[in-house]
């Protein structure tokens, strides 16, 4: 009998995807911010502006998981996307949806 190792691609990433509100993201923002400064880190891609407030990519490796889903209610939709782009050192993506006004975020 022997071990058997699957290796999965980085693009066997699951399609997952949480929608937010703008106070959860606007909460996450802030604690994003305060990290950054507190730690000379970036967590808030460059070139994020606060034009595009609802369409931005987010560093969350460096960031403890309990801290980034607090910001979002501790909703468990989150747990697992922030979850996961940790495992994988992915960002997370956040972006407003023209057709409906939603705010999602998924793995980039």
């Amino acid at each position: 009998m022997g071990l058997v190792f699957a290796v999965q691609s980085d693009n066997d990433i699951p399609d997952q995807v949480a929608t937010v509100t703008a106070r959860q993201l606007a909460a996450f923002r802030a604690v994003a911010s305060a990290h950054e400064a507190r730690f000379n880190v970036v967590i808030i891609e460059p070139g994020a502006e606060v034009s595009a407030a609802f369409s931005f990519e987010a560093r969350v490796c460096s960031l403890a998981l309990a801290v980034v889903v607090k910001a979002f209610d501790l909703d468990l939709t989150m747990i697992a996307l922030v979850d996961e782009a940790q495992f994988r050192g992915r960002s997370v993506r956040f972006e407003r949806s023209a057709q409906d006004d939603e705010i999602r975020a998924t793995i980039c």
